[in-house]
């Protein structure tokens, strides 16, 4: 990229009708027009040699920009790659601060600490919720953005009059849309990212590429749209959203899929030939789906990482609230209450011991299963950015630690230094947790004979551990504790994700 592409004198654009948004709260009813003054703006990004790409030189892709935005409406203008994304970056403070050099001013001062929550910035990408309604989305964004002494019916008339301002009335209860269900237009999906901004009565509002991707007619609405504000444009659309109805389909596969386990395993009989052999391959069936089932999990990050990256950067949310929002979700609509109706469903198909606190111990077994398996499919998703490649990981990683079950392969005739890999397996616990839970004490007969044959050599035989509660409790505390540290991995890896570029 050369330097003289990116030095782009503005084209200031000013309005005198400017139109805001009145609501009764006085402090937002007047807005302190802003003024923001750059000079000598530098951006430099490390790029490695082609002759030998362990060297990385410096490049400067913004050198020597000055420009002065007035109130009203200013764009950027260029031809393709010339930097007016990046300095559309600069001026919002989303780029890296130690790759930015020169002076940047608003109304003749440095940006304040609060900068974020004085401007709006609408991206390029859709970061709208797709499984909301245009209203809805504006609600979210003033209950996580808007002073908290803000009342409620304040809120819901400044919500309504975006919606007004913008054109959204006749579509403000349709669902934006997505992938998987038809929604509100282009140009009315354009509008409502504008009007997410919107709700906070920004001083500045940044738009990176509002008009590429729309028709000449949508287009032209939503510059005219544009004139009511101030505004500074540079000028596409794209979109990438999560699926709201997965949990309902979770749901319903999970409790299909017991019924057919129940189905196959009903009523197990405890004979010498099979009462041992059908309960193990139960359990490992049992196991196997509710781990692979928490691949669903896997797309939450990726799939979700540009809405975050924006809401965060906007001030929404610190990261903390973001991830245990999801986590807490995730585990009651996806985990705890499925797991639980699973549970019920095969623990008396099977035929298993009657006996509450049997019951509740296998519910508990499956339930930090299916955490262990989840936090597995958060670590990877927040590590990874390609959906592909986060499904490959997840996948090796899961029938690794189920070879290492205890059941495919005899751990003992292992070589020592891939022995190691059983205590990472949360097949291995969980197996051992559901056998302790049903084979523990258990007779077996042959017809009226009793057979020598009894779950307490079985166990002895797969090296299992019975004899005392701590037996049980110590695959239950592995689960957790497994848990807890790829799900602290997760934050970490939430907090080091960058956000400005």
């Amino acid at each position: 990229m050369k330097t003289k592409s990116c030095v782009v004198n503005p084209v200031f654009i000013n309005d005198c009708n400017t139109a805001r948004v009145k609501i009764r709260v006085k402090e937002f009813e007047h807005k302190q027009s802003t003024t923001i003054t750059c000079h000598d703006i530098r951006y430099r990004v490390d790029v490695k040699t082609k002759l030998c790409p362990r060297n990385i030189e410096s490049k400067d892709i913004l050198k020597g920009i000055h420009g002065v935005f007035m109130p009203g409406m200013n764009a950027i203008l260029g031809p393709t790659g010339c930097g007016k994304s990046t300095l559309l970056d600069v001026l919002a403070g989303r780029k890296e601060p130690l790759r930015v050099s020169g002076d940047l001013l608003f109304n003749g001062s440095p940006p304040p600490e609060n900068f974020k929550c004085m401007v709006g910035y609408v991206v390029q990408d859709d970061v709208v919720m797709g499984g909301l309604t245009v209203r809805e989305n504006f609600a979210f964004s003033a209950a996580l953005r808007l002073p908290a002494h803000i009342t409620k019916a304040d809120i819901q008339e400044k919500i309504q009059n975006v919606i007004s301002e913008l054109g959204l009335t006749s579509c403000a209860d349709t669902k934006v849309g997505n992938e998987f269900c038809r929604g509100i237009s282009g140009g009315e999906r354009k509008r409502t990212n504008i009007g997410v901004e919107l709700i906070i009565s920004p001083h500045v509002l940044f738009l990176d590429e509002p008009t590429t991707g729309l028709d000449a007619n949508t287009a032209h609405s939503v510059m005219q749209l544009l004139k009511k504000f101030r505004v500074i444009s540079s000028r596409t659309l794209l979109n990438s959203l999560r699926n709201p109805q997965l949990s309902i389909l979770h749901w319903f596969v999970l409790i299909i899929f017991g019924l057919i386990v129940g189905a196959i395993y009903w009523r197990m009989e405890r004979d010498c030939e099979s009462g041992i052999q059908n309960r193990v391959g139960a359990f490992f069936f049992i196991l196997m789906n509710i781990v692979f089932s928490s691949l669903s999990a896997v797309e939450l990050f990726i799939k979700e990482r540009s809405i975050f990256i924006h809401e965060n950067l906007s001030g929404f949310y610190r990261v903390s609230a973001y991830f245990f929002s999801k986590i807490i979700c995730d585990s009651l609509s996806m985990r705890l209450i499925p797991v639980f109706l699973f549970s019920v469903i095969t623990y008396f198909m099977l035929g298993l011991t009657v006996d509450t606190e049997k019951f509740f111990l296998y519910a508990l077994t499956l339930f930090m299963v299916a955490m262990t398996g989840t936090s597995i499919a958060f670590f990877f998703s927040a590590c990874v950015t390609d959906f592909g490649m986060a499904n490959v990981w997840i996948a090796v990683t899961y029938v690794l630690m189920m070879v290492f079950s205890g059941l495919l392969v005899n751990i003992k005739t292992v070589h020592a230094w891939l022995r190691w890999i059983k205590w990472f397996s949360l097949f291995r616990y969980g197996l051992n947790a559901l056998q302790i839970i049903e084979l523990k004490d258990m007779t077996l007969r042959n017809g009226k004979v009793l057979c020598p044959n009894t779950g307490n050599r079985y166990l002895r035989r797969q090296d299992v551990a019975y004899e005392t509660k701590w037996d049980f409790w110590q695959n239950i505390v592995a689960l957790f504790s497994m848990s807890v540290l790829l799900f602290i991995g997760t934050y970490v890896q939430l907090r080091r994700m960058k956000k400005i570029r």
